[in-house]
């Protein structure tokens, strides 16, 4: 049996109307752009709960009206270095681009960030007090002292995980200016940072004050080409540098005390080579204290390579000298030669970590953990 269905012209047009009603429904902000044409995301504010009037404009903080071409509609948030990350969609509006404006990392007075991630924690019970006034070098070179919180527009975000403070309160290399237009000048490296790539902080000093200060995001260590294939070699070496310790380690006749001096000279090689490949290969972010762990690792295992080749030539010279009856066993020998390049390493090491946390200057100190993961090679 088949069912004939009637359309009536009537019941065609209700339909299509239905529709363009579920399609208005559906997509409520399409009049406006994507994205805003010629605004860089940071130059943009969050547009939710912002005054809205019937012809699409915004009064923004009660002294900007926003019209709707300078309107765009954001599904990502963008952070360090541009990347995006999808957020709940939301109305921007184009104001930093022309007006001053200021980005802080979460209240300027009521909250700070959660550990060492991008979210802000609970309100504080009490409001952080500090000095709101900023030095910013002006669009014609002069420098004024503006006010944070009255002679901006506020915005917020966290542009990375892991952000640290530069407080040149305590540290005199840790210098920074701050530009009418959002830019950060980075003394120590002589770099230029966009209002996209930092925030402003309430920053606690040894003496208890409070004081604003930018937090900026881990540099990642960029290696140049013959660096790069430095690297890469040593990884690739790795498994062969295994095998050869599986080798000796599974023949007994390998097995003596030239055989063990080799076993653990490789196995450093192989230890200290995997980590600084970790280090310098891979473009993850470690939190401080991974950093400075895989940092003080790979110097400790890589001391310990010289260490034990200095055994190892010591070793050969001793069998060429002395054919005879040795005075020590081998199994002493051994735990000898083991104190020796197990023990330098670690002393070396420790030295290390003392000058990283002592008050040296920061060109003095080794530089792990600091920056990078890694000595720092300038």
């Amino acid at each position: 049996m088949r069912i004939k269905m009637i359309i009536t012209r009537e019941s065609y047009e209700c339909c299509t109307l239905i529709s363009f009603i579920i399609i208005l429904l559906a997509f409520p902000i399409s009049a406006h752009n994507k994205e805003i044409p010629n605004c860089n995301y940071e130059d943009t504010v969050d547009l939710t709960n912002v005054q809205k009037f019937e012809n699409d404009s915004y009064y923004y903080e009660s002294a900007i009206l926003i019209p709707p071409e300078r309107i765009g509609y954001y599904d990502f948030e963008e952070l360090h270095n541009g990347r995006r990350v999808p957020v709940k969609p939301h109305l921007r509006g184009c104001v930093c681009d022309k007006y001053r404006c200021l980005k802080f990392c979460c209240h300027p007075t009521k909250e700070l960030i959660a550990d060492e991630t991008r979210q802000c924690g609970e309100y504080l019970q009490k409001e952080i007090e500090y000095d709101p006034h900023l030095s910013v070098i002006l669009k014609n070179g002069s420098r004024s002292n503006l006010h944070a919180l009255n002679d901006f527009f506020i915005v917020q975000g966290v542009p990375c995980e892991y952000a640290y403070a530069v407080v040149p309160e305590e540290d005199d290399l840790d210098g920074w200016d701050l530009f009418e237009n959002g830019t950060l000048y980075r003394h120590y490296d002589k770099a230029y940072i966009r209002k996209r790539d930092y925030c402003i902080h309430p920053y606690q000093l040894e003496t208890g004050e409070w004081v604003l200060n930018p937090m900026n995001c881990p540099v990642e260590n960029v290696a140049s080409l013959s660096s790069q294939i430095n690297n890469i070699a040593m990884a690739i070496s790795v498994p062969f540098i295994i095998l050869t310790i599986l080798v000796y380690a599974f023949l007994p006749e390998l097995r003596n005390l030239h055989g063990k001096c080799l076993i653990s000279y490789l196995t450093s090689l192989a230890i200290g080579y995997s980590l600084l490949c970790t280090v310098t290969l891979t473009h993850a972010i470690f939190p401080p204290i991974s950093c400075s762990l895989l940092g003080y690792s790979a110097y400790f295992f890589l001391m310990a390579v010289f260490f034990w080749l200095s055994i190892i030539s010591y070793d050969l010279w001793q069998n060429f000298r002395f054919t005879g009856s040795k005075r020590l066993t081998q199994r002493k020998r051994f735990l000898m030669y083991s104190l020796y390049a197990w023990g330098g390493p670690l002393i070396l090491t420790v030295c290390v970590i003392i000058a990283q946390a002592s008050n040296l200057e920061n060109s003095l100190k080794p530089g792990i953990g600091d920056e990078y993961c890694w000595l720092k090679s300038k």
